[in-house]
């Protein structure tokens, strides 16, 4: 199962919701900054994180099915993060549900 979690540090001025692999560990982060930065004024809006790697947007689409959310990628960024461009993740009703309020706002 995929756990969930948001966090919003204005330390560090970002948002983020981040999926985490119970099995390997392994975590996949949405991060949106909260003011303007470096990466923020790149032209994109939001940043993608794999296991310390990160990418300037490439979603290029998402849907949330009861509790499996389907995300693409556009190749640059499955290259980038080492993913398919095609990702499903099994997660808890209420992750599921945190993805529905959460997602759109960080990645549009």
């Amino acid at each position: 199962m995929i756990k969930v979690g948001y966090t919003r540090s204005v330390e560090e001025r970002y948002e983020a919701l981040v999926f985490q692999d119970d099995a390997s560990g392994e975590t996949l982060e949405f991060r949106r900054a909260l003011v303007v930065t470096a990466w923020a004024s790149s032209g994109g809006s939001y940043v993608i994180v794999r296991d310390g790697v990160v990418h300037d947007g490439g979603l290029t689409g998402f849907a949330l099915s009861g509790v499996v959310l389907r995300l693409v990628l556009d190749e640059e960024a499955a290259d980038a993060l080492d993913l398919p461009t095609e990702v499903e993740l099994r997660l808890s009703a209420a992750g599921a549900a945190t993805v529905a309020e959460l997602l759109p706002g960080i990645v549009e």
